[in-house]
């Protein structure tokens, strides 16, 4: 079988355009989708690229939004996970599941959001953020 489609979701509009591609492409790929709710547990501190805290019942809301877009013709698996961190939530999934991708929704920053990549995407791809104008000027 065909490694499967990993989708970031905790029920933002971007999330919900990030699973509409997934299973565009896990139909296309004739592979199984998995989506997967990051949340922090409400005892941890919130830091960049933390999980939303959510209790049972939001998880539970954020999940039904996601399985009510999926069809009975869909293969695929909803998976709520306690971490820290979104993209290691998400790349922990990818690994354990030998994945082909991840999908995630544009970030939140505006029309630039679209092309530019986000925190959650920078860390699940371990890609280095780009250096600001202040870390530039300290390098020299």
């Amino acid at each position: 079988m065909p490694k499967p489609v990993i989708v970031g979701f905790d029920g933002s509009e971007h999330a919900h355009d990030a699973l509409a591609l997934g299973r565009a492409l896990a139909a296309m790929l004739q592979t199984r989708l998995i989506v997967v709710n990051a949340y922090t547990p409400r005892d941890l501190l919130w830091a960049s690229g933390t999980a939303q805290p959510l209790d049972e019942q939001e998880r539970k809301r954020v999940m039904d939004a996601a399985e009510a877009e999926l069809s009975e013709q869909d293969r695929y698996e909803l998976r709520s996970v306690a971490s820290p961190s979104v993209a290691g939530a998400l790349h922990a999934a990818a690994e354990s599941e030998q994945a082909q991708m991840i999908v995630v929704g544009s970030t939140h920053r505006s029309t630039i959001g679209r092309v530019v990549l986000g925190t959650v995407t920078q860390e699940a791809l371990d890609v280095p953020r780009p250096r600001g104008p202040t870390q530039d000027r300290d390098a020299r």
